[in-house]
């Protein structure tokens, strides 16, 4: 199991545990912040000495789905890789849980930013620069295709 952060592992596994499941120290690993390089070989090395038939990875999106097709494309064998972002976090009572309702109407966003402000209104903004790239790729597609 693969975890933001040594407490989120410690809440992660106290949770499966409660729930039945079986998850030992050895089964968890905290990933370093990988700042767009996943090539992750200790991970890599420690999930290949232990050969677990599932590897649940809860770190955030964007970063856990190319940690996962670098460990499905360098692994010797094919276990289960499922990336669950924050679903555990939002069950452990980590991450804010969410009313149908507000989820309805797209505006998790906002209660998110309400009920921790200090990390999701820098996050929200940081993400206006992938917006400005897109536009400016798409801008640079059209003017390509028009020629």
């Amino acid at each position: 199991m693969v975890n933001p952060s040594d407490v989120d592992g410690k809440i992660n596994k106290d949770f499966l545990n409660s729930k039945g499941l079986k998850i030992e120290e050895q089964d968890i690993y905290t990933a370093p912040f990988y700042n767009g390089n996943v090539n992750d070989t200790k991970l890599l090395a420690l999930i290949e000495a232990q050969k677990p038939k599932w590897i649940f990875i809860n770190i955030g999106g964007g970063t856990q789905e190319k940690l996962g097709l670098f460990l499905k494309s360098n692994l010797s064998y094919s276990p289960a890789i499922l990336c669950t972002g924050a679903a555990l976090a939002f069950k452990t009572g980590r991450q804010v849980n969410m009313p149908v309702w507000v989820d309805y109407i797209y505006m998790g966003w906002l209660l998110r930013c309400i009920s921790n402000p200090k990390v999701f209104i820098p996050r929200y903004f940081s993400g206006f620069k992938l917006l400005s790239m897109i536009l400016t790729n798409k801008a640079n597609k059209v003017i390509v295709n028009n020629k």
